[in-house]
């Protein structure tokens, strides 16, 4: 009736408004609307239309819906905006780079693909510690050293925090051995091209180089002067670990499921009927005004879920619940979460051998500054001392050195 009307030229708002007024429908002009707060039938429907244009009949679980695309408005938000733009700027200065380097590469390179696909890492024979000396070439960069199978083996096995056994048995050498390979010949061919434009003439790089070799220097003293005296306890760990406890804590998690409303009142006239004691599950099949379940937002299906992950509205609706508890979270209008945790697993500490190589890296860094600074304090009292970093920035150096060794 309304499709025909529209069809024979009626304007839509008042055929629909005569429907609704008879009693033969329902509705009425919804206002603005996100698209996530659409039925996906309403939306996928919508999608199709130009401004003005109305949909044909949509089936729907009541019934059946037509609608009106009135106008269309993207929210006015600077900081959005600007991330943006500052996203599609760093994806376009990638591109460009990839793209540079793919070019060097085909300038400088010559890379023995041959070679490099029969090298099994994974063989028993002749075994990974084989190819650590092997000194057959597998890339030659223009006037720079050979990369040898050696060199390939030796870097794949730097990257590997856990050794190479493990790597081993989990088939992961060979599929790094060309993301390692690629990394050193493209490391190469920037170099190179970077002599060719003679870029290390330049004041910038001669005071990079400077502040390189002094780090340099200052990493060897503290590694021969500093480390053989550092005394770290197990008592040490544990006193770190206990200071750093939410840190390094299994966070609180909860087993929810959920269920979407239209209108607030329904999803309330549910929970009111939880606390009766409805059965959750008849609800979900039951509850007048409940939405087919979507794929947008957070899923609320009963798989486990960290609680502090979840967005600022449910974290907040959800304060000092309990297992077995439910919560309405309005996350907008049209949508409207009935929210019942079906467990809730609170934070626990982390016990030290589950963390031990992470806290003894970061009492190894505290305790190696502190003693930097109290070194440097006895020279300053001593003689004149030219001063490379403390601090902040001390930290960072040493940081930052110790992840190179890895």
């Amino acid at each position: 009736m309304l499709e025909a009307a529209v069809r024979s030229g009626d304007d839509f708002a008042s055929a629909a408004q005569d429907l609704v007024a008879s009693g033969r429908a329902s509705g009425g002009d919804a206002g603005k609307m996100r698209a996530a707060g659409l039925l996906p039938e309403i939306d996928a429907a919508l999608e199709k239309l130009e401004v003005g244009e109305v949909s044909p009949p949509v089936r729907i679980d009541e019934g059946y819906a037509m609608v009106q695309l009135l106008g269309i408005e993207f929210p006015d938000d600077a900081q959005a905006r600007e991330q943006v733009a500052a996203d599609a700027r760093k994806e376009l200065e990638m591109e460009a780079l990839r793209s540079l380097v793919e070019e060097l590469i085909e300038r400088h390179a010559t890379v023995n693909r041959e070679l490099v696909d029969s090298l099994d890492f994974h063989a028993d024979q002749p075994g990974f510690e084989s190819f650590l000396e092997d000194t057959r070439v597998i890339a030659e960069i223009e006037g720079a050293e050979s990369i040898t199978v050696g060199a390939l083996a030796q870097a794949v096995s730097r990257k590997l925090y856990h050794g190479t056994e493990r790597a081993i048995e989990a088939q992961r050498l060979n599929k790094r051995k060309n993301e390692v390979l690629n990394e050193i010949v493209s490391r190469r061919v920037v170099q190179r091209e970077a002599l060719l434009q003679e870029l290390d003439r330049l004041p910038i790089y001669r005071e990079r180089l400077a502040q390189f070799e002094a780090e340099q220097l200052f990493m060897k003293f503290v590694e021969r002067v500093i480390d053989p005296d550092l005394d770290i306890a197990e008592q040490d760990l544990l006193d770190y670990l206990e200071a750093n406890s939410e840190r390094y804590s299994a966070p609180e998690m909860g087993r929810i499921v959920g269920l979407i409303f239209a209108r607030r009142e329904d999803a309330e006239a549910a929970l009111a009927r939880m606390r009766q004691g409805a059965d959750f599950q008849w609800l979900a099949e039951n509850a007048a005004g409940r939405l087919p379940r979507d794929d947008t937002g957070t899923s609320f299906d009963g798989r486990v879920l960290v609680t502090q992950s979840l967005p600022e509205g449910a974290r907040k609706a959800l304060e000092g619940v309990a297992s077995g508890e439910a919560r309405i979270w309005a996350e907008s209008a049209g949508r409207n979460h009935l929210l019942w945790v079906r467990e809730l697993i609170p934070a626990s500490p982390a016990r030290l051998d589950a963390v031990r190589e992470d806290v003894a890296r970061e009492v190894v860094l505290e305790t190696r500054k502190q003693a930097v600074e109290l070194y440097a304090a006895k020279l300053r009292e001593a003689s004149e001392v030219e001063i490379y970093a403390q601090g902040e920035a001390l930290l960072e150096i040493l940081t930052r050195e110790r992840a190179a060794g890895m």
